[in-house]
């Protein structure tokens, strides 16, 4: 593998690295999903720590448009298996008690979607996961 500049220094360098399937289709719903059970064992297979939590991700509804976006999102993902709930916003602020759920908010939250299962991970440790487990492998970085 040649690469251009230094390894993580494109875009995988400024990723925010959300591991996530709750994704609206059904092929990228089930593709994700395959992906994110993938994770579980990353760093094991990898062997290399790629800091990989799962956190859960939390999609802050703050309008009806978003409410009525997010639901059909959740309904979507329960169809193909994928876990992904609709919260209200005081059940939100259960599940992250710094959330503001005041109605006089800047950005009032009227409901959240969450995947408990997703996660997120250190975009810099996974792009030298996978180097080393390239190089384990046989392939050269230059």
């Amino acid at each position: 593998v040649i690469d251009k500049g230094w390894l993580g220094g494109g875009n995988t360098g400024r990723n925010t690295t959300i591991i996530r399937s709750n994704y609206l289709y059904d092929e990228s719903a089930r593709l994700y999903d395959h992906a994110l059970d993938l994770w579980e064992n990353l760093s094991q297979d990898l062997n290399y720590n790629v800091m990989y939590s799962k956190r859960g991700v939390l999609m802050l509804a703050h309008n009806v448009h978003d409410v009525q976006s997010f639901q059909r999102h959740v309904h979507s993902n329960r169809l193909n298996g994928v876990d992904n709930v609709w919260l209200s916003a005081q059940e939100a602020k259960a599940f992250c008690p710094p959330l503001d759920i005041n109605p006089k908010a800047r950005y009032p939250v009227m409901g959240a979607a969450l995947q408990k299962r997703a996660g997120t991970a250190r975009h810099d440790a996974v792009a030298w996961g996978y180097a080393r487990g390239a190089a384990a492998r046989g392939v050269d970085i230059i």
